[in-house]
């Protein structure tokens, strides 16, 4: 006759193992508060969607590569989720040019003339030479600025680096999403250090849920990007 009640006398240590546990049966109420150590955590198991949230930032897009290519484009990354985006990268173009971006929506580039920019920069030259009146504007652009004429991927380490905000580029509280950024880059010609702030607006609703970058011509030889969303207060 089987037993249907044992007491907990008569259960010797360790004799409930694995086999006698079923899948899924225990739950995490039963564990000690602050029981499971590190050694018990596998490697890779704290997944970017596990941290969310996490210092106020969440990935929702990255990209590396030192394979030449055309452009690099994140879809589906801008939602009602997050208000606000913070992007930081480095690119490298094949040769001396331009890096700029473009909105994306609904898997489509959006580069009619609707971008309004604007870039103050500062420059020092190998002479020491400093200007502090840099500036460039553009109103009815067809995409935003990255860094300007002069980046490159040579052994000088001409890429830019940068690190932009997108304020409600799905425009789900305003009708027009606001870029504000910074970026740094040495002039391949010029060999001038430059140090910009930038900001562009959209004089329409872009809808926007993606972003892509690319040069004004030849191809990016490196690039190293993040896309993080602000999590909301």
């Amino acid at each position: 006759m089987s037993k249907t009640t044992i007491p907990r006398g008569g259960i010797t240590a360790d004799a409930i193992d694995g086999t006698l546990i079923a899948d899924d049966a225990i739950n995490s109420e039963h564990y000690t508060d602050g029981s499971i150590d590190t050694a018990h955590i596998g490697d890779n198991q704290v997944t970017a969607a596990k941290a969310t949230g996490v210092g106020g930032l969440a990935l929702v897009g990255s990209s590396e590569s030192s394979s030449s290519a055309a452009a690099v484009t994140f879809d589906s990354v801008f939602s009602s989720t997050y208000r606000a985006y913070k992007i930081i990268g480095m690119i490298a173009p094949s040769t001396s040019t331009s890096v700029k971006w473009r909105f994306r929506s609904g898997g489509s580039d959006v580069n009619s003339s609707h971008y309004s920019k604007a870039e103050r920069s500062m420059h020092v030259d190998s002479s020491n030479n400093v200007d502090f009146q840099n500036s460039t504007a553009t109103n009815a652009s067809t995409h935003g600025t990255l860094g300007g004429a002069g980046c490159d991927s040579d052994s000088n380490n001409d890429f830019v680096g940068f690190d932009i905000t997108i304020y409600d580029p799905n425009t789900d509280v305003f009708g027009k999403p606001v870029v504000t950024g910074l970026n740094t880059y040495r002039n391949a010609g010029s060999n001038k250090i430059y140090i910009s702030y930038l900001g562009t607006i959209m004089d329409t609703n872009p809808n926007a849920d993606g972003i892509k970058f690319e040069t004004d011509s030849g191809t990016l030889s490196y690039h190293s990007i993040r896309v993080y969303g602000i999590v909301n207060s």
